[in-house]
């Protein structure tokens, strides 16, 4: 399986999505009956396609670079170095209702620093179906125990408000989705923050950009997780992933200098085939494991890890990942201050 090159398919099945402003709205209430009503298709949506009985299985295949990189001294001024970069290529497969399987069938790497680093497997891997019910990460050693914000749970969790009215372009198509802004109720508890994109006529999710509550990190020394999913359309009917970031960011010392240490995940996920027969054998054992030896690599890696980085890779942080923590603080500092003057009156 997979035995295709995968240089020519990322070329063919690979859709730029350009998103546009289409218009700005009002500033939108809170949980106002528009947005709620949005957000409940959306949640509905999304439980009936993880039962949708049309999306039998896929198989797929992704390349990715997982890269750490370290800050030294007081401040973090410096641009961070890079410690060590990883190339990786998957076979992903899916089955209904809930069977995932990822095999790394290439994968290179190169050490530019002394480090005894040790990924999770799931940094090994992409995020399926836009993270189940509850979310976790870094094998929930790092954000565990989470309400999905489209969920039934969710629903009761968080807060929800339309910010814009957006154009998303698909190659020669185009989508009117609604960026809606999402906040837990109580910013104590383990919970997410940002944004969903959400299609206006289908209640699809396009796009997810979050981070999390300071509850919902396990490891003390994380300074913060976010997460940026995209999706695209396969086959006119079914949203699956297409592009995937992550940017795990602890802060310590070393030899008693400040120290941050940051992983960053970039996935590109193409070449679905929908509804083909897969041997239920596939599907045993752990989600993300090697593939078996002699598998062929479907990526096939050129020049050195270095050079065929993308560039953003390397900046303090990447525009997006940055937008997202940005989102996080501002939506907690708001909350925080409301809270703060209910208690004072």
């Amino acid at each position: 399986m997979m035995r295709r090159s995968i240089a020519v398919l990322f070329a063919a099945c690979s859709t730029a999505l350009t998103i546009s402003p289409l218009r700005t709205l009002d500033a939108q209430a809170w949980n106002d009956p528009r947005t709620r009503a949005l957000v409940e298709q959306a949640t509905e949506r999304r439980a009936r396609q993880i039962a949708d009985t049309a999306l039998g299985n896929y198989q797929a295949a992704a390349h990715g670079y997982l890269t750490f990189l370290a800050q030294v001294g007081e401040g973090f001024t410096e641009p961070p170095k890079i410690v060590r970069a990883d190339e990786l290529a998957l076979e992903v497969y899916w089955s209904a209702p809930n069977l995932s399987k990822q095999r790394i069938a290439g994968r290179r790497d190169t050490l530019l620093l002394p480090t005894d680093i040790n990924y999770h497997r799931d940094h090994l891997g992409i995020v399926q179906n836009n993270f189940p019910n509850i979310i976790r990460l870094g094998d929930g050693d790092e954000v565990q125990d989470v309400p999905h914000p489209l969920s039934a749970v969710g629903l009761g969790e968080y807060d929800y408000a339309i910010r814009d009215s957006l154009e998303i372009r698909l190659g020669p198509r185009s989508l009117n989705v609604y960026e809606v802004r999402v906040r837990p109720k109580n910013d104590r508890a383990a919970r997410a923050i940002g944004a969903v994109y959400i299609d206006r006529e289908s209640g699809e999710v396009v796009r997810m950009a979050f981070s999390f509550t300071r509850a919902a990190l396990k490891d003390k020394d994380l300074e913060d997780v976010s997460v940026v999913l995209e999706n695209g359309l396969i086959e006119g009917r079914f949203w699956l992933p297409r592009r995937q970031e992550i940017e795990i960011r602890r802060t310590g010392t070393w030899l008693d200098y400040p120290a941050r240490g940051i992983i960053r995940g970039r996935w590109e996920i193409c070449c679905y085939e929908v509804n083909k027969v897969l041997p239920p054998s596939i599907f045993t054992g752990p989600e993300i494991v090697l593939a078996p030896r002699g598998t062929p690599s479907p990526f096939p890696f050129k020049g050195e890890i270095l050079d065929s980085l993308p560039s953003d890779v390397r900046a303090v942080t990447d525009d997006e990942v940055a937008k997202v923590q940005e989102e996080a603080r501002a939506l907690v500092r708001a909350q925080a201050l409301a809270r703060s003057r209910t208690v004072s009156l």
